[in-house]
């Protein structure tokens, strides 16, 4: 509400932890846990479901459609469940695979980070202590149409103590900035994005 320039926030929070169906499992996947409107602001291709509501529901999980095949031998997987570390969720959306190192994304699992077990669930839970900010989270910002980056790349700091009210004054904090348009990425995410 204080930077006018940004028209929608959301987070990514990756950690590795088991991931099981009933004849696979994996004691060590790289799992991102998902605000629910991420797919809003990285928007990617979409095989089966809608990528919308897949994370409305704290038991929503989205896959790529390697992790599909992976765990359940198909690509069309709506409503099948998988455990996410101990967590049964259900598939509500499968997506084209991430092309190899032309993305920063690690994975091909996104979870509902309403989910008790989400580190993004635990940040919300206790604003007082972090106001849903980790430094193990990637932060994206939409700006509004033909707002120029600059001052989101030169005022890092002032979004950093709005977003981080809580941080203890010794510590220092490095925001580092950066577009979308210019790392490697999927690459829809172009014409979507930052101006």
């Amino acid at each position: 509400a204080r930077f006018g320039e940004i028209r929608g926030v959301t987070r990514l929070s990756l950690e590795t932890i088991p991931v099981r169906n009933t004849d696979v499992f994996t004691k060590q996947e790289s799992v991102y846990w998902a605000d629910p409107n991420v797919f809003e602001l990285l928007e990617l291709p979409v095989l089966h479901g809608d990528l919308r509501q897949a994370l409305s529901r704290p038991d929503g999980a989205v896959l790529t459609r390697g992790m599909a095949i992976k765990y359940f031998n198909a690509d069309d997987v709506l409503g099948r469940r998988i455990e996410i570390d101990g967590q049964p969720m259900t598939v509500n959306a499968v997506i084209r695979d991430l092309p190899a190192h032309r993305t920063e994304l690690e994975t091909g699992i996104f979870a509902s980070g309403l989910a008790a077990k989400s580190e993004l669930a635990g940040m919300d839970a206790a604003p007082v202590d972090g106001n849903g900010f980790a430094v193990t989270s990637l932060t994206y910002f939409r700006l509004a149409p033909g707002t120029s980056p600059a001052p989101i790349e030169a005022g890092g700091f002032s979004v950093m103590d709005a977003i981080w009210t809580a941080r203890p004054p010794a510590m220092k904090v490095t925001v580092i900035p950066l577009r979308l348009d210019r790392v490697h990425r999927v690459p829809l995410l172009a014409e979507h994005m930052l101006a």
